[in-house]
């Protein structure tokens, strides 16, 4: 219990919860709180790249340049670490990057949930880019 009769329970921001309940064939597919904020994270980040390139400008605006910086950044680590030969994979690469950042500054701001945080996510993003590139 906290002074003003809250109690803080710094783990609970981990649990996963059901939010919609589904169940089909003896399967749980109901949509959860993991789900909830993956979900979250795609948007804004489809969201921030559709504003940035709405109006692109030979000289950019500060959200066109954001946008930009983080479009090179991931380009140039492809470049630098599997060459113009890697370049095929960095539509994945890129859209695996940037699930990874904004799920992580989702997670944190007081009272999210962390998705990133759960094992599951990190092994299926990680199995999901290594079948990708070795197909």
């Amino acid at each position: 219990m906290s002074e003003a009769g809250f109690h803080i329970d710094p783990v609970s921001q981990f649990k996963v919860t059901t939010l919609l309940p589904f169940s089909m064939g003896g399967f749980d597919l109901g949509y959860t709180n993991a789900a909830l904020y993956m979900t979250l994270a795609v948007v804004a980040i489809a969201l921030f790249f559709f504003v940035a390139g709405r109006s692109v400008h030979l000289v950019p605006s500060r959200l066109q340049a954001l946008a930009e910086l983080g479009y090179e950044s991931v380009a140039n680590m492809v470049k630098d670490n599997a060459g113009e030969e890697g370049m095929r994979y960095f539509p994945a690469i890129f859209a695996l990057f940037f699930l990874v950042l904004i799920g992580n500054l989702i997670g944190m701001i007081p009272g999210s949930f962390t998705f990133t945080s759960h094992i599951i996510v990190t092994i299926t993003l990680a199995l999901t880019l290594f079948t990708l590139i070795t197909i």
